[in-house]
């Protein structure tokens, strides 16, 4: 199931229309990239219309297993008019921590360990959570000047370390979350 919910509220079952899903994972990334190719011979970007920040929720089984993510529409790219009925076009899709992290900014001190701190940010500003988290060693006291949310969990990552001073990694997965 994917399902559309428009800037009016009406809620729209979009799966018909998409012909593909490219979702990116990196752990160079602390976010995934998701991208919906659609294929539309009903003119569905004029008729819902999608003009960004647009809530999508999939619901997609694999192995028996259910994997339920929301998403937000953040830009229509690669439109192409295939006649006068039909037409071609990309969502690009965030996260819902991906829309909090362009709104928000972190302007605090923390004190702890590296893990601790990322915790924190992860968990009042973006509000979500970490599925996996290593411990890190060390103990810190940092302030973070007004950075988006993933710019301090970045600096904070590239500072951490473990026991045997081996460095972290801050991304996410499709059907995990945020690993740390």
């Amino acid at each position: 199931s994917i399902q559309l919910t428009s800037s009016t509220g009406e809620k729209l079952e979009i799966k018909d229309l998409v012909i593909s899903i490219d979702i990116y994972e990196s752990l160079m990334s602390p976010y995934i990239k998701v991208e919906l190719g659609i294929s539309d011979a009903a003119n569905f970007l004029e008729t819902a219309p999608i003009v960004g920040q647009e809530k999508v929720d999939m619901v997609i089984t694999e192995g028996g297993k259910k994997i339920k993510k929301t998403f937000y529409v953040a830009s229509v790219a690669n439109y192409l008019r295939a006649n006068n009925q039909a037409s071609m076009y990309t969502l690009k899709l965030i996260t819902p921590e991906q829309m909090m992290n362009s709104l928000l900014l972190v302007s605090q001190s923390f004190s702890g360990t590296i893990d601790e701190s990322i915790d924190k940010i992860v968990t009042d500003y973006l509000k979500s959570k970490i599925a996996k988290k290593d411990k890190s060693v060390g103990n810190y006291s940092v302030i973070v000047p007004n950075w988006n949310p993933f710019q301090a969990i970045d600096w904070l990552t590239r500072r951490a370390i473990n026991t045997k001073k081996m460095p972290y990694a801050f991304y996410e997965t499709w059907k995990e979350g945020f690993m740390f």
